[in-house]
């Protein structure tokens, strides 16, 4: 870890940043540099234009889809709008992060839309994962994101039965295991937000 914070440190000088190491394994950045130059600041210029040409992209291929019978026809089109989709959840997540609007409700809103409404991700259910993610990054046990793979030998030495099986082929089994996992998004959405309305999770 010595190794690291040596590594670390040296970025430090070399970026102009203040990084510092907790006894809890948490980095805390203050980028007094990124904020000077301005890089922190909203882009309201970009996010206007980049939600147009996303949303009336997604839009023109979903009348494509309807207005086409066929078959292979509209598997070109999935495969359009799956790159489309990726750039809508790109802007659930900046929203999520508070990154488009100054307000926090006009941010919750478009979560709201760009997850729940148009991907069918609960919002709710991806904001607590993803800030269980950056609170422990790639840490086993604790980064939900990473809860799909094992990153060590050592974790997955720890796999029992059909999960053993499982990890050991998640090379070949990546786009499978990806996609099951973005589908249970859903499911864990709709529990999440079920918890919440029952008073077993605070909003």
């Amino acid at each position: 870890m010595d190794g690291l914070i040596d590594a670390l440190e040296y970025l430090d000088l070399r970026e102009g940043l203040i990084l510092t190491y907790n006894q809890e394994d948490k980095f805390e950045i203050k980028g007094k540099k990124v904020i000077d130059a301005g890089l922190l600041e909203r882009q309201y210029g970009y996010y206007a234009f980049k939600i147009f040409y996303t949303l009336a992209t997604f839009a023109g291929l979903i009348a494509l889809m309807l207005s086409i019978s066929n078959f292979w026809q509209q598997m070109l089109v999935v495969v359009a709008l799956s790159f489309v989709s990726v750039q809508v959840g790109l802007l659930g997540h900046d929203s999520a992060h508070l990154a488009i609007f100054k307000s926090a409700k006009w941010n919750e809103l478009a979560g709201l839309l760009f997850f729940g409404f148009i991907t069918g991700i609960g919002y709710n259910h991806w904001v607590w994962r993803h800030n269980a993610h950056h609170a422990n990054p790639n840490r086993e046990g604790e980064d939900p994101d990473v809860a799909s793979y094992a990153q060590t030998t050592e974790e997955l030495a720890g796999k029992k039965g059909t999960m053993k099986f499982v990890y050991e082929r998640q090379h070949r089994l990546f786009i499978i295991i990806t996609a099951a996992s973005v589908t249970a998004y859903q499911v864990y959405g709709l529990s999440y937000n079920w918890k919440i309305r029952s008073g077993l999770i605070p909003l």
